[in-house]
């Protein structure tokens, strides 16, 4: 009996090593490795509709909003609640958003539930290709491959406009490059804002500020708003749509690896 329990005990304790292991090893390989184009392939082909939403939203390609769309779709109030918005002082208002890439997730989703939106509209092969419309020079958009996207490539060119080192750029991995580029905007969200947060948060309380937080590997936070938070209406950093792409997808490998 006594060896019984011993030799479950090995099993057990095997089968707990070895988890332990595929997961420090899938954690250094996000970590540690330049991504390929079959890497980059693989991460878009497991993003949720939810996720490919947020990456199309980030790189700024859906449509307009139309007059009926709003107080239609989840998310989204009729005209007569941004019409009432004039009355208030600037930095009160709540700005109506004039398109799809300014709203919810959820917002998109009930516009796809509704026959607006197509899953070809929505998919994998369109966030490739205006990822390469949008990462190249335009003269040369035509001749690239969306199958073999050079994303870490992408990602280094994002990095020297980001003032990053070249040392960094040349030595990082792809996703520490990633990371390094999502700190470097919250630096700048941090020096334009965080006067501006304190004071409303002091005077409102925290329901003034309706947003997500998510966590940057390395320290700090980046701040999400949704686009009826009044914090909108400062928030212009001078950041390009690939920029915002790249931060998203780090956050999404982050989720990803359980970072």
């Amino acid at each position: 009996m006594r060896k019984l329990a011993k030799t479950l005990v090995f099993i057990i304790m095997s089968i707990l090593l070895s988890q332990a292991q595929v997961v420090i090893c899938k954690e250094t390989s996000i970590m540690t490795r330049i991504d390929t184009p079959a890497d980059f392939n693989e991460f878009l082909s497991k993003r949720t509709l939810d996720e490919r939403i947020t990456l199309l939203q980030a790189l700024k390609v859906l449509p307009k909003l139309k007059k009926e769309h709003f107080g239609q779709l989840d998310e989204l109030p009729d005209m007569s609640f941004f019409d009432e918005q004039t009355s208030q002082t600037p930095t009160d208002q709540i700005k109506k958003p004039e398109t799809f890439n300014e709203v919810p997730v959820e917002t998109v989703l009930s516009a796809y539930n509704k026959d607006i939106f197509t899953l070809d509209d929505l998919s994998v092969e369109r966030i490739k290709k205006e990822l390469l419309y949008r990462a190249y020079n335009k003269a040369t958009y035509l001749f690239r491959d969306e199958e073999s996207i050079n994303y870490h490539n992408i990602v280094q060119d994002v990095a020297v406009k980001n003032k990053i080192s070249k040392q960094l750029v040349e030595s990082l991995s792809t996703y520490e490059l990633e990371k390094s580029i999502a700190e470097c905007y919250f630096g700048k969200i941090e020096t334009t804002l965080l006067d501006k947060i304190k004071e409303l948060l002091k005077t409102y309380g925290p329901s003034i500020l309706p947003f997500k937080q998510y966590s940057i590997p390395g320290g700090g936070t980046l701040i999400q708003f949704f686009i009826w938070s009044p914090m909108t209406y400062w928030l212009k950093p001078d950041i390009d749509a690939v920029t915002v792409f790249i931060m998203s997808v780090n956050m999404m490998k982050t989720e990803d690896a359980g970072l």
